[in-house]
């Protein structure tokens, strides 16, 4: 067998523009992760911070701090967990307080806001006018349009995801997994 040749090949990112978002997140453990959808960021902090910038410029177009909503004033903060997902002209996410969000997507408007049973626990999962999310009691439905809950059970679960046309597997660890067909 041959060596392999010594690759010499190196580059230098150059940084186009940087930003953040909230006030970090301490001792805990986040799954938030920014997300890029056509010419726009939107980047969400455990402390109820949204934000959404400008691809090419970073310039802050719009931000909402969802601490700030009525649902969430006996809680020390928002405690956003869920990740967010962008989908029908909005953006979907989830919280340890047990609360799911909607917000426009050109202005952060708060759509609506919905309770669910237990923290959610992973980015929902967006199809078919549905958002299905992982919190610690299992599975929750709700409808993208009005956030009013449509199923809470392992098997209206299956029934709801089986015509979102999605690869669904079930996991300890994470549920629910889904891919495109």
């Amino acid at each position: 067998m041959a060596p392999l040749p010594k690759v010499e090949s190196a580059f230098t990112a150059d940084t186009a523009w940087s930003s953040s978002v909230g006030d970090g997140i301490g001792d805990f453990y986040s799954q938030l992760k920014p997300v890029v959808e056509e010419d726009r960021i939107y980047a969400a902090a455990r402390d109820g911070d949204v934000t959404a910038f400008e691809r090419e410029s970073g310039k802050e177009l719009w931000s909402v701090d969802l601490a700030d909503l009525p649902i969430n004033a006996d809680k020390r903060s928002a405690r956003l967990s869920g990740g967010l997902v962008s989908r029908y002209g909005k953006l979907f996410l989830g919280s340890e307080n047990g609360v799911v969000y909607a917000l426009n997507e050109e202005n952060g408007e708060v759509l609506w806001q919905t309770n669910v049973p237990g923290e959610v626990v992973a980015s929902p999962a967006v199809e078919d006018g549905r958002v299905v999310v992982l919190t610690t009691s299992g599975p929750n439905g709700v409808s993208t349009m009005s956030g009013r809950r449509s199923f809470h059970s392992m098997q209206a679960t299956w029934q709801a995801l089986q015509p979102m046309h999605l690869l669904t597997s079930i996991s300890l660890a994470t549920w629910p997994v889904c891919a495109p067909r």
